[in-house]
């Protein structure tokens, strides 16, 4: 009797661990199949818990920013992505006591009506960048670009 206990317990051990390796092995294939041959797969970093590429305006992901800094800035940056992406499509919503105007962008540059509207802002407005689109520097590929809200701060940002 000891001996078929003794024995039953060291195959049940076995395949518990058996159990254990095959679902550590199926885990660890699922996260390496990614598919790195889509352009998508080029913007793989991580910002502030967003996968993937992201905006930048003044050298910020977002925050609080001087109308100094905003007003020396003409151009969208990408990050999180392949060297030489470039942003080529944005929305841009500008909050200025209140009201919201919107701006459509075909490039990673302002315009000048934009810039005029975003040197106008003073502390306690905002704005910010939606549906921004990046060209990656692949043929044909291009990613949706995260973006946060900017608000106007006192001179001391």
């Amino acid at each position: 009797m000891w001996y078929s206990l003794t024995k039953n317990t060291k195959i049940m051990k076995k395949l518990l661990l058996l159990a254990f390796l095959l679902t550590i092995g199926f885990v660890f294939q699922k996260a390496s199949a990614k598919d790195l041959s889509s352009p998508a797969a080029e913007c793989t970093l991580e910002k502030d818990g967003f996968g993937g590429a992201y905006l930048l305006f003044c050298g910020k992901f977002g925050g609080d920013l001087s109308p100094k800094q905003i007003a020396k800035e003409t151009k969208l940056g990408v990050d999180g992505c392949a060297a030489g992406s470039k942003i080529f499509q944005f929305t841009l919503y500008v909050k200025k006591n209140g009201r919201s105007t919107k701006y459509v962008g075909k490039s990673n540059e302002l315009t000048e009506e934009m810039h005029k509207a975003l040197k106008s802002l003073q502390p306690g407005d905002q704005f910010s960048f939606k549906h921004v689109k990046a060209q990656l520097p692949r043929k044909g590929g291009e990613v949706d670009v995260w973006a946060k809200t900017f608000y106007v701060v006192g001179s001391k940002a």
